[in-house]
């Protein structure tokens, strides 16, 4: 069974790809426990867990192709962060290769159990 942070997450890669500032800084918003570290852990749980994938754009323009992040770590996802205040950490970032997390279908599958409606509402 997923925590708190980790549905949250998960729920809001139902309907598109979301970036990591967006997923951190709505994440925040929504659960008061979370914090940075946390949410990172979580983040890479659902990968481990076969819930969800990360991508990243190559190339520094519009046309770059998506690819898979397969050797993510918790490194990758703090030096992300690295040397931001607070404020700067949940703005859109001034850089084109953000991660994204995606939803894979056993994610949408275990977003989906009743179990969720009632344990996080």
């Amino acid at each position: 069974m997923l925590n708190k942070i980790e549905h949250n997450l998960l729920t809001m890669q139902v309907y598109d790809s979301e970036p990591l500032f967006i997923l951190v800084s709505d994440t925040m918003r929504d659960c008061k426990e979370a914090t940075i570290e946390l949410i990172l852990s979580s983040l890479l749980r659902l990968i481990e867990l076969g819930f969800s994938e990360c991508i990243r754009k190559e190339g520094e323009d519009e046309q770059g192709s998506w690819k898979p992040c397969n050797t993510l770590t918790i490194k990758d996802l703090t030096k992300r962060f690295e040397g931001q205040s607070e404020t700067e950490k949940l703005k859109y970032p001034s850089h084109t290769n953000e991660y994204y997390f995606r939803i894979t279908e056993a994610g949408r599958k275990e977003e989906r159990k009743s179990i969720y409606d009632s344990y996080y509402t």
